[in-house]
């Protein structure tokens, strides 16, 4: 348990950190930042974090039937570090369109060699293979995607994420493209149903997959774990 502690006070510090580079970001454009609430956004993105990071606990903690389970590094870890930063991603994606570049670049040299370390710890080379093949795959795939409409910083949020899902499967980083086309497919038809937005409407991909990636973790957890 005390393990689990400090990793979610890791996750309080990289949301505030998160928080905070995204209003540095805001400022640095000129964008519009009415922040009302009673916690600063810095601190509602830490907060968040914890709760999140506890949420993603409690699924695994129902997937193994209430029995705490030893760590498993490579399944966890990687999850719990990214959520701080997704959920700030998010946030920016959603209002402004904005995936900052001061926040993917430390996130990617973060996580290519966390999961290439974890793999290499669990003597699992395919794994490792995956990682590399699949997050720089992915990436170029979505830079294709790029010259028709797709934000460069979506092209670095799903290598990120791509590598990721490699440590755990050759089909999950397609299963979360997937998963994100139709997530964004069927808000956009809603969207257009009720006249919130046209055919010529810019909708932000990163939520959506930023969602699909946690849904395909969550898919391949029962058997990793």
């Amino acid at each position: 348990m005390l393990t689990l502690v400090i990793i979610w006070i890791v996750c309080a510090v990289a949301g505030y950190w998160s928080g905070s580079l995204l209003l540095q970001s805001a400022a640095q454009r000129h964008l519009d930042f009415t922040d009302r609430c009673l916690m600063r956004f810095p601190l509602r993105s830490a907060l968040y974090s914890v709760l999140f990071a506890i949420g993603q606990w409690l699924i695994v903690m129902y997937l193994t039937k209430g029995t705490e389970p030893p760590i498993i590094w490579s399944v966890l870890l990687p999850a719990y570090l990214l959520t701080p930063v997704t959920l700030v991603l998010m946030a920016s994606d959603a209002r402004w369109h904005l995936l900052p570049n001061r926040i993917l670049y430390p996130t990617a040299a973060l996580i290519f060699p966390l999961v290439s370390v974890l793999a290499i710890h669990d003597s699992n080379w395919a794994a490792l293979l995956r990682v590399w093949v699949l997050g720089l795959g992915v990436g170029i795939l979505l830079l294709i995607a790029s010259f028709f409409g797709l934000g460069m910083g979506d092209v670095k949020l799903g290598a990120i994420l791509a590598a990721w899902l490699g440590l755990y499967g050759w089909f999950a980083p397609f299963i979360m493209l997937f998963l994100a086309s139709v997530l964004a497919g069927v808000y956009a038809l809603v969207a257009i149903a009720s006249r919130k937005a046209n055919l010529r409407s810019h909708l932000a991909f990163g939520p959506w997959l930023i969602c699909a990636a946690y849904l395909t973790w969550i898919a391949y957890l029962p058997a990793l774990l």
